[in-house]
C-alpha cells in the first residue's frame, strides 16, 4: 500500500507524467505539421499529374472536336479511363454541349456525375481550372485548334490514393517520432531517478528516523549540486534541533515548577473568589428586595413604590414581592405607585395586569397610583387593557377609597 501511494503521489511519477504529456504535445504538433506538409506535397503531385493529363487530352482531341468526331473522342476518353489516369472524362463543344464522356469500370456513382455544377466552368475561352470536391479532383482545360478555343475537356480524378499515401506518411512519421520521444523520456526519467528522486528519498528516510527519535546524518553532503546543498542544510537543521531540544527540556522543567506554584495560588484564589461570589449574591438578593419594597400602610393595606425603569427581572421580582406581601400582611388592598417610573410600555403594562390578576387570586384588590398625563396618553396609544386595575392620581386618594377602607 505504501509503495502504491508513493507511486501515486510521488514526485517522480508526476515529473515523468509531465514529461510524457509534453512529449505527446510535441508529437501532436509535429504530426499535424507533417500531415499538412505531406498533404500539400501529395496534392501538388496529383494536381500536376491531372493538369498534365488534361493538357495531353486537350492537345490530342483538338482535331476530333474540330471535326465533331464523337467516335474518336469516345475512344480517347476510354483510353484515359482504362489506363486509370482518370475516373471520368468528358468533352464539350464551344457552346458547352456534351460531345462525349467515359468513366472507368470501377468508378462510383459520384465519379460518373456529369459536369453540371456551376462551380466547374465549361468555357473554352477560360484557361485551365480545377477544384477539390467530394473526394475528387476536377480539372478542365480548353481545347485549342488553329489558335482558337473550340471546346473543353474535363476530367475527374479520385483522391483515394492521395489519402492512402497521406495516411502512410503520417503513420510512419508518428511511429518514428514516438520511438524517439519514448527513448528520450526513458533516458531523462532514468537520469531524474538517479540524480534527484533517490537522493530525495534518502533525505525523506532520514527525516522519518528523526521523527521516530533517532538522530541520523543525511547522506549526499559531499555533492556540489542543489541536492548536496539541501543535505547540508538538513544536517545544520538537525544540529539546531538537538540544541533546541536540550533547551526545551530545561524550559519544561522550569515551567513545571511554575505550574505547581501557580496551581497552588489558583486554588487559594478560587476559594477567595467563591466566598466573594456568595457574599455578592446575598447582597444582590437584598438589593433586589429593596428595589421593590413592600410598605405596610395600615391593617390589610400595602403599598409598593416603583422607581426607575422596569426590565424583565424587576417585573418578575414585582409579582413575587406583591404576592409575598399579601400573604405576610394578610392584605386586601395593594397600591402600586408608578410615579417614579419614566416609561410604561406594553411589557410593563402586561406585568402590572399580571400582578393585579395574581393578587386577585389571593383576594386582594390592586390600585394603580401616580399615572402622569404622558404615561396615560402612551397607554391609550398602545391600546393597553388596564380594566382590571383601579387607578388613582395619588396614593392618598387610593388609601381613602372604599376598597382600601374595607374592614
Amino acid at each position: 500500500m505504501r509503495s502504491f501511494r508513493r507511486l501515486l503521489y510521488g514526485l517522480y511519477p508526476r515529473i515523468l507524467l509531465a514529461l510524457i504529456c509534453s512529449n505527446i504535445f510535441i508529437l501532436a504538433i509535429m504530426t499535424a505539421v507533417d500531415q499538412r506538409n505531406s498533404q500539400a506535397r501529395l496534392s501538388d503531385d496529383l494536381l500536376k499529374r491531372g493538369a498534365g493529363t488534361a493538357q495531353i487530352l486537350a492537345n490530342a482531341a483538338n482535331l476530333f472536336v474540330a471535326n465533331t468526331d464523337l467516335r474518336g473522342l469516345s475512344l480517347l476518353a476510354r483510353t484515359v479511363t482504362t489506363n486509370n489516369q482518370a475516373e471520368y472524362v468528358a468533352f464539350f463543344s464551344a457552346t458547352g454541349d456534351l460531345l462525349s464522356a467515359a468513366a472507368s469500370d470501377g468508378a462510383t456513382t459520384e465519379a460518373r456525375l456529369p459536369f453540371s455544377s456551376p462551380n466547374i466552368q465549361i468555357d473554352p475561352a477560360v484557361g485551365e481550372s480545377y477544384r477539390w470536391v467530394n473526394g475528387y479532383l476536377e480539372i478542365t482545360a480548353p481545347v485549342i485548334y488553329a489558335y482558337k478555343p473550340i471546346g473543353t475537356v474535363a476530367l475527374r480524378m479520385g483522391t483515394a490514393e492521395l489519402d492512402a499515401d497521406r495516411v502512410q506518411t503520417v503513420s510512419q512519421g508518428i511511429i518514428t517520432t514516438l520511438l524517439v520521444l519514448l527513448a528520450l523520456s526513458a533516458s531523462v526519467g532514468l537520469l531524474l531517478r538517479l540524480l534527484v528522486i533517490l537522493p530525495l528519498r534518502q533525505l525523506s528516510a532520514a527525516a522519518e528516523q528523526i521523527v521516530a527519535g533517532t538522530w541520523t546524518t543525511p547522506r549526499g553532503q559531499e555533492r556540489h549540486d542543489e541536492i548536496g546543498q539541501v543535505a547540508r542544510s538538513f544536517s545544520q537543521m538537525i544540529t539546531a534541533l538537538q540544541t533546541r531540544e536540550a533547551q526545551l527540556h530545561e524550559q519544561m522543567s522550569a515551567i513545571q515548577t511554575l505550574n505547581a506554584e501557580l496551581d497552588a495560588r489558583i486554588g487559594t484564589r478560587t476559594q477567595e473568589l467563591a466566598t466573594l461570589v456568595n457574599a455578592q449574591e446575598q447582597l444582590l438578593g437584598q438589593i433586589r428586595q429593596m428595589s421593590i419594597p413592600v410598605v405596610p400602610i395600615q391593617k390589610g393595606v400595602i403599598a409598593i413604590p416603583l422607581i426607575g425603569s422596569l426590565d424583565g427581572q424587576r417585573m418578575a421580582q414585582l409579582i413575587e414581592n406583591v404576592l409575598a406581601g399579601i400573604e405576610d400582611q394578610r392584605a386586601h388592598f395593594v397600591a402600586l405607585d408608578i410615579t417614579g417610573v419614566p416609561i410604561v410600555d406594553m411589557q410593563v403594562a402586561a406585568a402590572l395586569v399580571q400582578t393585579a390578576d395574581s393578587a386577585r387570586l389571593l383576594g386582594a384588590t390592586t390600585a394603580l397610583v401616580g399615572i402622569c398625563p404622558e404615561v396615560a396618553q402612551s397607554l391609550v396609544q398602545l391600546g393597553a387593557d388596564l380594566s382590571g386595575l383601579h387607578t388613582y392620581p395619588t396614593l392618598q386618594e387610593a388609601l381613602l377609597s372604599s376598597a382600601a377602607r374595607r374592614t
